[in-house]
């Protein structure tokens, strides 16, 4: 440790301990402060009497671990470590939240004048501090730390720190409110870096100041870079320059907190920006943001100092310098034009979760016997083909569909729904604020005249978390209790190390009007993807957390996603405390698909659930539409497909009518026994002579004259067949042979469903197995004119086109889709005991909230909806929905005539044996109404 000599001979300049009301002089070794007046000329010479000093410069090299070193200067100030007492459980704290040791600076700045008079002399920055600059110069050049924590690669980056963190905490003794106001206290002082000096081993550059300091030894470096104070008021300041214990001065500073308390340890946070010029630094008290975008100017930090001026005794503990973790999340702000907030974009479920657009089953236009008449074959008959819609295919029932999904991407922002409200007796500051009256800050007695501090208490009234007490002092633990709302959010910041991609950050309340920062709870890069094993990044919306009793842990649900939002999992977190920090568990997917908007509540019996948004399909069977045949009558064959020929009267007679009259394979030899196989031939034959002659068809000559000579001649009609040239003259069988190629080539095809065969084949089915057409007969057995007339309607399917009816459509098909239908469902899970899982307990229900909310929107902590998922097991896959129409057994072979080879659905066929509705078909009979 080194001396500072306070001899003349020394050429030491004068300490910096004056200000603009005084000065020091040295006088025959003796320093005197001169005290002057406003207008600089001298008043009475007041030499104060100040003894030799000792002060140390040197760098210290002592690790805390090491052990603390009480420090007593002759300024009046000792400071020390103290440490609390006892041992194990039974330790007193010292420091913060329970730590053991804190820095404790004590001050009695009095003097003496020549006359013995005791005086205050309040002493300019009097305490501690840290050189900065010394240390960035020696981690560049990498000196080694007991510690371990990035080193930086350049002096200029390890001066320029994002956050500056402490604790502070006062005690006065001065029970004099005047005379403490605003000229006692502490503050906590960032100094800027001063260049110019000498050079470390490495080049980096020094302070340019005292022994290798940023401090020149002088009474005019009071430049502050910025500066916070407390006395019975929060002060801050950026780029002044003045003696702390000078009111008039002073009071130039802004307040940011009117009423301080003493026995409290107080949080501050400095949050720099470095980037802008000039700088912008915030301000934070206990996490509660109270100075936004405040400017200063300075190239760094060159030395951070811990000061004490006046009768004070300070604590400060867990002082940082360094990177702001926190990701520059900033908790909400109320305005009067509502919430203010920095919250990134937010989205909802994506197009392609939404599903396509609604369309319709193509249009089929089936080709019948009317569609190939000629009357068509121009502008369709008049007819618009395809007019119309066709059948609903899918059917997007949502009503919220935008070009990114179901909702447009805008700023999250504060939702009531996301709170998680604690219980509990904490008073808060504003209370405090409250019952604090201006006679006890502002005036030198209280209403009792009473000053607070013979009551030993606080400048205002109760201690934070203490309740309160009135001003009798009569304590009251409930008085002004209110717990406390916490909001979980998601963070993104992109720049930076893994760490500081995002997080989901928190902030809490007891009024809903002065919002803490609690810092960020899980930080992005903590999450992994347990489903398909990507590595991310990831980022994470809608964050919701509940209480869990059985546990005694809060339980935090998440929507985990990628940058591409292909993942849509959900993420479990825990912690033993609301404001963190959570432990990740899991990712998954609950109930077996997709979630991107979900949240979390408790009902009052301590059960627990998830409800969640999710797009799902309902399929809509329904047998399939079978056409019924439509009737025609038998067309003579053409070489057009497409083309029916001209009606067969005959033929369509035989096959749509039964009559044994027609069904009779001998009736021709019938008609040849009536000489109807002999030519049609006209004789006139002469009475007398019997000379007949053959009266020529269509002969001019015979056409005005009677065919033969009356009374001469008389007329004889040989036959009844066709004459010799093929001309009928006769009449003409009316049996129509089946065998007869041409009679069975036209078949019934007038629907897809539709399967003919050749008529022959169906002349030959029925109950009498195949029929023998001659009956066994010999074409000119002379047995044939008696030959009895059977009714063989029984006995073959002579009637293949019977004439019926034509049905609409009958339902009786396969079974398919006949439409789907996309809608948005809510789904609520009981969750397991430790709220970690969903336990298959599930209900779901159609449905949405209007104004594209998500579900975190709604206030469900105290069960105002009423949401459970009932007892049942569920799923969030919809079952199909099916009709009263039922698939018919036959509906795709009712109207075949066969399967694989002719008649093997007739009569005699075992087929039609085993299965009776297999048997004969002639269209007729398998029409009915209904679907059937």
């Amino acid at each position: 440790e080194a001396d500072w000599p306070m001899g003349p001979e020394n050429n030491i300049p004068a300490p910096p301990w004056g200000g603009p009301n005084g000065a020091w002089e040295l006088v025959n070794g003796t320093w005197r402060f001169d005290d002057y007046r406003g207008d600089n000329t001298t008043n009475v010479s007041t030499a104060i009497i100040y003894p030799r000093m000792n002060v140390s410069l040197t760098k210290c090299r002592r690790h805390g671990d090491e052990g603390s070193v009480h420090i007593e200067t002759q300024y009046g100030m000792r400071y020390s470590i103290e440490t609390g007492e006892g041992v194990g459980n039974n330790e007193t704290a010292a420091g913060v939240y329970g730590t053991r040791h804190s820095l404790k600076l004590e001050s009695d700045t009095r003097l003496s004048t020549d006359s013995g008079v005791i005086r205050r002399a309040p002493f300019s920055y009097n305490g501690p501090e840290y050189d900065v600059t010394r240390h960035c110069a020696e981690q560049t050049a990498g000196n080694d730390h007991r510690t371990t924590h990035p080193t930086h690669t350049s002096t200029n980056n390890c001066e320029r720190p994002e956050r500056v963190s402490y604790f502070v905490k006062v005690d006065g003794s001065d029970a004099r409110p005047k005379d403490r106001e605003g000229s006692w206290g502490a503050m906590f002082v960032l100094w800027p870096t001063v260049e110019g000096g000498t050079s470390y081993p490495d080049g980096e550059p020094i302070g340019a100041g005292f022994n290798g300091s940023s401090w020149d030894g002088l009474e005019n470096d009071t430049d502050i870079m910025l500066g916070v104070s407390l006395t019975n008021t929060f002060r801050y300041g950026a780029n002044f320059n003045f003696q702390p214990g000078d009111l008039e001065y002073y009071k130039h500073l802004p307040v940011f907190e009117p009423y301080a308390q003493e026995h409290r340890w107080y949080k501050v946070d400095l949050l720099l920006n470095w980037d802008v010029e000039p700088h912008e630094f915030d301000i934070r008290l206990d996490d509660v943001p109270v100075v936004s975008k405040g400017m200063f100017t300075g190239d760094g930090v060159g030395r951070v100092g811990l000061y004490n001026y006046h009768e004070l005794t300070t604590w400060f503990d867990e002082i940082y310098l360094g990177d702001d973790d926190t990701m520059d999340f900033r908790a909400p702000e109320v305005t009067r034009r509502g919430v203010k907030m920095d919250r990134p974009m937010q989205t909802g479920w994506k197009a392609e979760d939404i599903g396509e657009r609604s369309y319709n089953h193509p249009m089929q236009r089936h080709v019948s016997h009317i569609t190939k008449r000629d009357i068509y074959d121009y502008n369709n008959g008049g007819l618009v083909p395809f007019d119309g819609d066709g059948h609903r295919a899918y059917n997007s029932d949502i009503r919220q569909r935008f070009a990114n999904g179901d909702r447009h991407e805008k700023m999250g922002g504060l939702k009531a729904g996301a709170l998680l409200y604690v219980a509990g007796t904490k008073v808060s500051d504003e209370t405090l604020r409250t019952v604090v009256t201006s006679q006890t800050v502002d005036h030198a007695t209280a209403a009792d005249h009473v000053l607070p501090s013979a009551r030993h208490q606080a400048w205002s009234f109760g201690a934070r978390g203490d309740g309160a007490t009135d001003l009798n002092g009569n304590h009251n633990a409930d008085a002004g209790s209110s717990g406390t709302y916490y909001w979980y959010g998601e963070h993104s910041f992109k720049a930076g190390a893994a760490h500081e991609l995002g997080g989901i950050a928190c902030a809490s309340t007891d009024d809903l009007v002065t919002w803490r920062n609690e810092g960020i709870m899980l930080h992005y890069a903590n999450i992994t993807d347990m489903v398909y094993g990507t590595k991310g990044p990831f980022v994470v919306e809608r964050p919701k957390v509940v209480y869990n009793a059985k546990t005694s842990k809060y339980v935090m649900w998440l929507n985990i996603d990628n940058e591409e939002r292909t993942l849509g999992l959900a993420g479990v977190a825990i912690s033993d405390y609301a404001n963190g920090p959570f432990d990740f568990l899991r990712s998954f997917f609950p109930d077996g698909n997709r979630t991107r908007d979900q949240t979390i509540w408790r009902s009052p019996d301590g059960r627990a659930f998830l409800g969640r948004t999710y797009y799902t399909d309902v399929e809509y069977i329904l047998p399939e539409a079978v056409m019924q045949p439509l009737w025609s009558a038998v067309k003579t064959p053409t070489d057009d497909p497409l083309k029916d020929g001209e009606t067969d009267f005959s033929l369509s007679y035989h096959r749509t009518f039964y009559s044994s009259d027609y069904d009779n394979y001998h009736d021709i030899y019938l008609q040849r026994w009536r000489d109807e196989d002999i030519p049609w031939k006209v004789k006139c034959v002469n009475r007398v002579t019997g000379v007949s002659y053959e009266v020529p068809r269509y002969d001019p000559a015979y056409a005005d004259k009677s065919t033969c000579v009356d009374q001469d001649e008389y007329k004889v009609i040989e036959g009844q067949g066709s004459d010799s040239m093929g001309n009928p003259m006769g009449i003409p069988s009316r049996f129509k042979d089946p065998m007869d190629p041409a009679n069975s080539a036209w078949l019934p095809n007038s629907v897809p469903g539709v399967k003919s065969q050749p008529w022959k084949y169906n002349y030959m089915d029925g109950e009498c197995g195949i029929r023998n057409l001659d009956n066994n007969y010999d074409r000119l057995d002379p047995e044939i004119p008696d030959l009895p007339r059977p009714d063989n309607e029984n006995c073959s399917n002579i009637r293949d086109n019977a004439l019926h009816p034509t049905l609409p459509d009958k339902l009786v098909g396969m079974e398919r889709v006949a439409e789907t239908r996309r809608a948005k469902y809510v789904g609520i899970s009981q969750l397991t005991d430790d709220y970690l899982d969903t336990n298959g307990v599930l209900m779901s229900f159609e449905g949405e909230l209007e104004n594209e909310e998500d579900m975190i929107a709604m206030l469900t902590q105290y069960g105002q909806f009423e949401f459970g998922s009932g007892s049942q097991f569920g799923t969030t896959f919809e079952s199909p929905v099916f009709t009263d129409y039922k698939m018919a057994p036959d509906w795709d072979t009712r109207f075949h005539q066969y399967e694989r080879f002719y008649n093997d659905r007739a009569h005699y066929s075992l087929a039609c044996v085993l299965n009776p509705e297999s048997c004969p078909v002639n269209f007729a009979d398998q029409i009915s109404q209904g679907h059937t």
